[in-house]
């Protein structure tokens, strides 16, 4: 195994147009699994999978690439007032109620939510360490940020996987379509 892994983001002149050759190597991995493997998102023509936070500048995305074949990737989004999180979209009002996210933030914590990890099966636990780098580079991009509080939108299936690295479960389970 050859691994390199890139952190692509606003800071290192992450462009905000799918042209980007790397971005759509992540885009592209996403697809594989969300489509391919999970079958949990439709058919586009472009085979590739993205949204409006892979374009903003608290997000850094992280892409592992195996000789010339990109295999794994996870998405970085810090909090802002302006583009809050991802999480939002489907859990805004849990983040009000039952975990007090506003008052947390006046506080002075800051928050991200880790998104979109997505790695080749032939690469998954137990076959390689492209998810461990990519969560380490994660995690270094949080300690690097200050930020104190971290969150994952999680595929029950994964749950024990998320506990084990220290989350904790809050809200309720919802049925979603990933796109």
């Amino acid at each position: 195994m050859k691994l390199r892994v890139y952190t692509l983001n606003s800071r290192n002149g992450l462009k905000s147009d799918a042209k980007n050759e790397l971005l759509r190597y992540v885009f592209r991995v996403r697809y594989r699994v969300y489509h391919d493997e999970m079958g949990v998102i439709p058919e586009n023509p472009e085979r590739e999978l993205y949204d409006e936070y892979d374009f903003i500048e608290p997000t850094s995305i992280f892409l592992a690439i195996d000789g010339s074949k990109p295999v794994g990737t996870m998405r970085l989004t810090r909090y802002s007032e302006r583009y809050k999180l991802p999480i939002f979209k489907n859990f805004e009002n849990e983040l009000k109620n039952m975990f007090n996210i506003h008052g947390r933030i006046r506080e002075g914590r800051k928050f991200a939510e880790a998104s979109r990890f997505t790695v080749l099966e032939d690469y998954r636990l137990g076959r390689s360490c492209v998810p461990a780098i990519l969560t380490c580079m994660m995690y270094d991009r949080c300690v690097e940020d200050g930020i104190t509080d971290l969150m994952i939108v999680a595929n029950p299936g994964q749950q024990k996987l998320y506990e084990n690295a220290g989350f904790e479960v809050f809200g309720v389970k919802k049925e979603l379509l990933t796109g």
